[in-house]
């Protein structure tokens, strides 16, 4: 029986080394919260999981409407709208996040005060991405404002149709 254990035992051990040095270089388990891999509860850094360019994304406008120099100013000035109200809408996550893990927990009339102010800033820079982008919408020749209106109807990832009831007449109740 102790021939038969001392191969088995050797392979074992074998093993839990070349695990521990295999895996010495690379992250072990979640890490610092929920998810934090892919994203999520307290994942990557800045701009959560998707990135900068979730939502609206500038830089690909730019390209494939093939701006002109002279429109370049008003496209940066809204691009930096963009990015500006993402980094804001970050912040205010952050903030959030560490009152909450500080353990100076607010209270729930504090946190929809809180809420409010978040949504008022929402609103003041949607006011100033707005007004960026019909300058920039204005600058526009009448081919790159057609691509545009495609490029806003055109919908991604799941449930990406207009849904049953919003199809022609024609279509409606077609499956």
């Amino acid at each position: 029986m102790k021939k038969m254990m001392m191969p088995v035992l050797a392979t074992v051990a074998l093993f839990f080394v070349s695990v521990g040095v295999n895996a010495e270089n690379r992250q072990q388990g979640n890490g610092q919260g929920y998810y934090s891999q892919s994203g999520g509860k307290y994942g990557r850094g800045h701009y959560g999981r998707f990135g900068k360019k979730h939502g609206v994304d500038p830089v690909a406008i730019k390209v494939k409407l093939n701006l002109s120099e002279a429109q370049l100013p008003a496209w940066s000035a809204w691009k930096d709208q963009v990015y500006l109200a993402k980094d804001q809408q970050q912040e205010n996550r952050y903030r959030m996040r560490e009152s909450m893990q500080s353990g100076n927990k607010p209270s729930v009339v504090e946190k929809s005060q809180i809420r409010i102010d978040h949504l008022q800033q929402r609103l003041e820079s949607a006011r100033k991405i707005h007004a960026a982008f019909t300058d920039f919408y204005n600058v526009l020749t009448a081919e790159q404002k057609s691509e545009l209106d495609n490029m806003a109807q055109k919908r991604k990832g799941k449930g990406k149709g207009r849904g049953r009831f919003n199809q022609p007449p024609s279509q409606q109740f077609q499956s």
